[in-house]
């Protein structure tokens, strides 16, 4: 209910100030729907349709989110080297993208490519520590300590 008023409240202001409220494009909210079905084949663990889809939606609208789903149902694919570059376009897109620094480790952990977990280890830790200990337990899993 607070959020309702406040948000009420918020384009009051902004009303009275001469702005204009702006409500997202129609493609915009196209999009987030449809990176909400991608979301949902990946919760689905339907890796391999979220990748064909997710593709396909990645590329039209240059979204890091979808380039993140993407690299997440490669990485369970067990598809280390299209994961990593999936992330690699998510991080581009969005540099403060964390959960795909995180994704990205741990695709990196299975490449045996160390060095580069504990970097994105020392980011994770200042960026987002429960991701960061994610992180952590992940390799621990695969007897790497961090």
């Amino acid at each position: 209910m607070w959020k309702v008023i406040l948000l009420m409240k918020l384009s009051t202001s902004l009303f009275a100030a001469g702005g204009e409220v702006q409500e997202p494009s129609p493609t915009k909210q196209k999009n987030q729907f449809k990176i909400e079905q991608l979301q949902a084949l990946v919760d689905a663990g339907k890796y391999k349709t979220a990748v064909k889809k997710g593709l396909k939606l990645a590329k039209k609208t240059k979204d890091a989110r979808a380039f993140n789903l993407v690299g997440y149902s490669f990485r369970n694919l067990k598809k280390y080297k299209k994961a990593i570059r999936s992330y690699k376009v998510a991080l581009k897109l969005n540099p403060n993208l964390s959960i795909a620094k995180e994704y990205l480790a741990v695709a990196y952990l299975h490449r045996k490519k160390i060095k580069k977990v504990k970097k994105l280890y020392k980011e994770l830790k200042v960026e987002d520590m429960r991701l960061a200990n994610m992180l952590r337990l992940e390799a621990r899993k695969l007897g790497v300590a961090l």
